[in-house]
């Protein structure tokens, strides 16, 4: 009588799972089948065709030509697109001074009005002296009230 290990309740004598090509097959399988809940289903990728364009075939030809022959789709040549890049740059260049300029303008406003200021920061101190020699002739005194910044 031959004994068959796997009917066995000792669990040292039975086989491993990973040797069982039934139990092996059990766990692929079961490693393959993704959870239904995170499959993610794709949505099937859809191109536009050009307008007047019927088939893929006919939009790829279509396409071609247009790059073939950009001036007869109205698409811009290359050399349209090497101009207009230039003057965009040159633009940007004519900003950038103007900006400069204005810059270097109003920080020369600036300068001028903190000295309009300062100045007549000066005369409010010096009528404020007469003011006050004056009412020390009078025998009285001044009160002064300010506006610190």
């Amino acid at each position: 009588m031959t004994s068959d290990p796997s009917a066995t309740s000792d669990p040292s004598t039975t086989s491993d799972p990973v040797d069982d090509p039934t139990d092996q097959a059990a766990t692929d399988a079961d490693a393959a089948t993704p959870d239904p809940e995170d499959v993610i289903s794709p949505d099937p990728l859809t191109i536009e065709l050009p307008d007047g364009t019927e088939s893929v075939s006919e939009a790829i030809l279509s396409n071609r030509q247009m790059l073939i022959d950009p001036d007869e789709s109205a698409m811009a040549s290359e050399t349209e697109v090497v101009e207009l890049t230039d003057w965009v740059e040159e633009l940007a260049g004519t900003i950038a001074d103007v900006e400069q300029h204005q810059t270097e303008t109003i920080e020369a406003e600036v300068t001028d009005l903190e000295a309009v200021i300062e100045e007549q920061r000066r005369q409010i101190e010096e009528l404020r002296g007469a003011v006050e020699s004056l009412a020390d002739i009078l025998g009285t005194t001044a009160d002064w009230e300010t506006f610190d910044e």
